[in-house]
């Protein structure tokens, strides 16, 4: 998978080929480059949108302060939690889910 800056780059590159009056102005790529990043590490509400199956994501649950590791099971639709080095059927649902950042 590409990162974002290696995708606007190419973008650019290839806009680059175009004739100049089709061309983008150079900031409009930094501009959407930083869009993409915001929004690939926005939170999203599970009443919005539940995560592919079997992604592995953060989730924020009630009364904790940190992110936990989740995955879920579209098929079944059930939550798994991370413990001790083990997913786990889990009752307690996340609020909130956003994928982990890739390098």
């Amino acid at each position: 998978m590409k990162t974002i800056e290696e995708v606007a780059v190419s973008k650019y590159l290839s806009d680059q080929k175009l004739p100049e009056r089709k061309r983008m102005y150079p900031e409009a790529f930094i501009d959407w480059a930083n869009f993409g990043a915001r929004e690939a590490q926005r939170w999203i509400l599970t009443a919005e949108e539940l995560p592919k199956h079997r992604d592995i994501v953060l989730g924020k649950v009630p009364l904790k302060n940190y992110p936990i590791l989740f995955a879920y099971k579209e098929i079944e639709r059930k939550w798994y939690q991370f413990d001790k080095g083990d997913f786990y059927e889990t009752k307690v649902i996340p609020y909130e889910w956003r994928p982990i950042e890739r390098k």
